[in-house]
């Protein structure tokens, strides 16, 4: 995955109130961390809340971020 670009960051910042550095970063950090885990492993139960709990978050920043 490739970061976002510093002009479409500050283009984001700008036209969004309320979005901050902080979420663009958690949100590029938790979608670069899925490819930290093997999808054809077997899963524990905690292991699958922390999945399930990330892509949640992503999908709350990605409706912050690009609206």
């Amino acid at each position: 995955m490739e970061p976002m670009k510093p002009e479409l960051v500050n283009r984001l910042l700008h036209e969004r109130p309320g979005l901050t550095p902080a979420d663009i970063h958690e949100y590029q950090r938790l979608q670069a961390e899925r490819f930290l885990v093997n999808p054809l492993l077997p899963k524990s139960p905690d292991e699958e809340k922390e999945i399930n709990d990330r892509e949640n978050r992503i999908k709350e920043l990605h409706r912050k971020i690009y609206g």
